[in-house]
């Protein structure tokens, strides 16, 4: 299942992934990460009660009935701190930045998830490196991504990053990262998000509150919960509405540039769920996919958009 499809099917509130736990089947999102959410989670009891128990919050979060409570008790908190969404996710340091490992984004903003991996923001992502870095909280806003961006010389990856954040209505947070005590090398990131224009509305009653529920979420997931195997599809049907939209302009003999423009997309989104669509069905060129497709979806070959023997040679 690609990305949108992802975040659209779960309760509209997406999560991201990278390679899962062995245990853990995931919907793949690409070579490197996979994503779960709150319906993904299961609540155990093997976690081990700290010294002076446990934060209320995570008290209430294990006892919840089940996902839809979690999200109520995780959303009131993440409002009446002041922030509109929280990212949670797993990465790992690598020559060009940080590389995905895991993403749960039941409560993050949707579009940002999109474009944020879809363009790979996270190789240049300034918080990722600074939070990385002094191993401390840290507030920001645009014009602090701006300066840093800046000092290092623009580039038209640094520009689509802040243009991209604009576009989902992100202007401030705090950004938070912490080591992993299954993997040395694995990274946390705690990501708080707000539409508040600059960071001086952050003061420090909120900031003790925003890393305070940053950390109850952490300490749940990793130590009361675990992610629940879903059930194994019987055959390759589940293409989202958009890929069969996709598949229906490929199976046209549509040009990627043609797809992108009747669907309103990047070219580069074009690109990354025929990618998608050709891993699911294994095979690799755009004929084989639509023969694929529309073998494993018998209704689609009575369509009167099944692809034309004469475009094979457009397909290709």
């Amino acid at each position: 299942m690609d990305l949108t499809t992802c975040i659209k099917e779960n309760g509209r509130a997406g999560a991201m992934v990278m390679p899962p736990p062995p245990a853990a089947t995931k919907r793949s999102l690409g070579e490197e990460f996979i994503c779960f959410d709150e319906t993904q989670l299961k609540v155990t009891d093997s976690g081990r009660e700290r010294p002076g128990g446990v934060p209320s919050l995570v008290r209430d979060l294990r006892a919840a009935a089940g996902a839809a409570d979690r999200q109520r008790l995780v959303r009131g908190t993440l409002y009446t701190i002041g922030f509109e969404w929280l990212g949670y996710g797993t990465m790992l340091p690598s020559p060009e930045g940080f590389a995905p490992r895991t993403v749960f984004t039941s409560y993050a903003n949707p579009e940002w998830v999109e474009r944020y991996f879809a363009e790979r923001h996270y190789l240049i992502d300034p918080r990722l490196k600074e939070s990385a870095h002094t191993c401390l909280p840290l507030a920001w806003d645009v014009e602090d991504l701006e300066r840093s961006l800046g000092k290092a010389g623009w580039t038209d990856e640094g520009r689509r990053f802040i243009e991209d954040m604009m576009a989902s209505g992100i202007r401030s947070g705090i950004c938070l990262a912490l080591g992993s005590p299954a993997n040395a090398s694995e990274l946390t990131f705690i990501s708080l998000l707000s539409r508040a224009q600059s960071r001086q509305w952050i003061v420090d009653g909120i900031f003790g509150q925003a890393v305070t529920l940053g950390l109850c979420v952490h300490e749940f997931i990793t130590q009361y919960a675990r992610i629940a195997t879903p059930a194994q599809p019987s055959d390759k049907r589940a293409l989202s509405p958009l890929q069969q939209d996709i598949l229906q302009c490929l199976s046209r003999g549509l040009s990627d540039k043609q797809i992108a423009y009747c669907l309103n997309l990047s070219s580069y989104n074009v690109d990354y769920h025929l990618r998608q669509m050709r891993r699911r069905f294994a095979v690799r060129n755009r004929v084989q996919l639509v023969n694929a497709a529309m073998a494993a979806l018998p209704h689609a070959s009575n369509s009167p958009n099944s692809p034309d023997p004469r475009l094979e040679g457009l397909l290709v």
